[in-house]
């Protein structure tokens, strides 16, 4: 995924080098980033996995959701400039896309759980996960769990990308 935030940050994610951020991604119209202020941050910085997917402000903007690999959900905290993660319970699966549905609530699309709806609250300036809603869905009998991308068409509408073949979930989020 690619995400600029609102400071101007660019964010990268990558498949097994974890986030690349560089700050003030602007300033560097017509010339290359300055190496020194290009930054990785990985597992052992606070992400749930070193394969990254996918961004998602919070709708408060004091968070940054990151899509990772495994059951927990990776976040960054603008208040206090760390990574940390939540457990969401994924069942070890990868997060490819986030959306945020509301305040505190999250949609995610996973590769093999289908779509996940996470309710939470914030403690302390720290997320906590308050429920989990998990949709699967079906096409003549065979899973179609397997999301990739995820768009917004309307107010109540998500669009869902399967990997599989079998095209779009169309998915009312009320």
């Amino acid at each position: 995924g690619i995400y600029t935030d609102k400071s101007g940050a660019l964010w990268l994610s990558t498949k097994g080098d974890g986030v690349i951020v560089i700050p003030d991604y602007e300033s560097y119209k017509g010339t290359a980033a300055d190496r020194s202020r290009v930054h990785r941050y990985m597992k052992n910085e606070g992400l749930g996995s070193n394969e990254a997917y996918a961004f998602c402000p919070s709708t408060d903007g004091s968070l940054l959701w990151i899509g990772t690999s495994g059951k927990k959900l990776s976040y960054y905290s603008y208040q206090t400039r760390k990574f940390g993660t939540v457990d969401a319970d994924l069942a070890g699966v990868a997060v490819h896309n986030i959306l945020s549905v509301g305040e505190n609530s999250l949609l995610v699309a996973s590769d093999t759980e289908g779509l996940v709806r996470i309710d939470y609250s914030m403690k302390n300036s720290v997320p906590h996960i308050d429920g989990k809603t998990v949709f699967k869905f079906k096409h003549k009998n065979i899973d179609c769990n397997n999301f990739y991308a995820m768009v917004q068409d309307s107010d109540s509408t998500l669009l869902i990308g399967l990997k599989t073949g079998y095209g779009l979930v169309r998915f009312n989020i009320n």
